[in-house]
């Protein structure tokens, strides 16, 4: 994206009330030395959090300014040596574990090491979490979506989530599914409002190169592109849908979780084609309490 689009796009969102901006790719550190301009760019609009991911391969020489003018800088490892290599290419591993000692060596409390899970590497949970704690940074995962490139990933299955659910909530980890956003809060059951979970056109949005604004970066229908200005957006049939959690269908239009989760949209589209279905993946679900 030329970086005085950039900044246009970036503006419009801010003077809307954006707060967070993630700069991710492709690999974001491709750009070299300009990845500088682009976070720089966001710091002097006002983005008052900003930050990066990176699949930590590309050597930087402006590595200290990037993590100097960031909040978060996400680092994805996602096993073990072989395991990594395997999905990520040969030699990654090396190149990511030693961008990461570089990086920790700058600033290891910006850093975020995160593993994104499948049927491949399910088992390695607590050796990428070992990984981190060897550097004294930050932990988290996210599920796989079979979208894009990953359209040919086996998933894992209900009994390896409620497993991964389990360990996420003893140790206190994060992670973005909404499943496992869910919780015992009661008290928000009938407030009918979205406090949560999935953030798909909702509190987070998703735009490509040529300004075309997504949902997410998994659910790759357009709602507008930015060229066209924000109304594009607040007009589009998806953006007012998935901002009213009643339009949701099957089971979770009636779980007592469905504004603190939701369920996935892009799994929802990527296993029938249709975002407001029932999330696929559901291992929380509950009726909703009566009124």
């Amino acid at each position: 994206m030329p970086l005085s689009k950039y900044e246009h796009y970036i503006r419009q969102l801010y003077e809307q009330g954006a707060t967070c901006l993630t700069i991710t790719g492709g690999e974001p550190f491709l750009l070299r030395s300009k990845l500088l301009d682009y976070i720089m760019v966001a710091r002097q609009i006002g983005y008052p959090y900003i930050a990066v991911t990176t699949n930590g391969t590309i050597q930087s020489d402006v590595l200290k300014e990037v993590i100097d003018n960031v909040n978060l800088l996400q680092i994805s490892i996602d096993g073990p040596l072989e395991i990594h290599n395997t999905i990520r290419g040969h030699a990654t591993f090396e190149k990511t574990i030693s961008f990461v000692q570089m990086a920790a060596m700058i600033d290891n409390t910006k850093l975020c090491i995160m593993m994104s899970i499948h049927s491949a590497n399910v088992e390695y949970l607590r050796h990428v979490r070992n990984i981190a704690r060897e550097y004294n940074v930050m932990y988290a995962v996210e599920i796989v979506t079979p979208c894009g490139r990953g359209h040919n990933i086996e998933v894992i299955n209900h009994n390896q989530m409620l497993s991964v659910k389990k360990y996420l909530d003893d140790n206190n980890l994060y992670c973005n599914d909404p499943i496992c956003f869910c919780r015992e809060y009661h008290e928000y059951y009938l407030n009918f409002h979205i406090i949560g979970g999935c953030s798909a056109g909702v509190s987070a949005v998703c735009i490509d190169t040529i300004g075309n604004v997504y949902p997410c970066a998994r659910l790759r229908i357009s709602m507008g592109n930015l060229d066209d200005g924000l109304s594009s957006i607040y007009t589009s049939p998806i953006y007012k849908q998935l901002n009213d959690r009643t339009n949701l269908q099957g089971k979770c239009s009636h779980c007592v979780y469905l504004y603190q989760c939701g369920g996935c949209r892009a799994r929802a589209y990527a296993y029938s084609q249709n975002y407001l279905a029932e999330d696929p993946y559901c291992v929380t679900f509950k009726d909703t309490l009566s009124i």
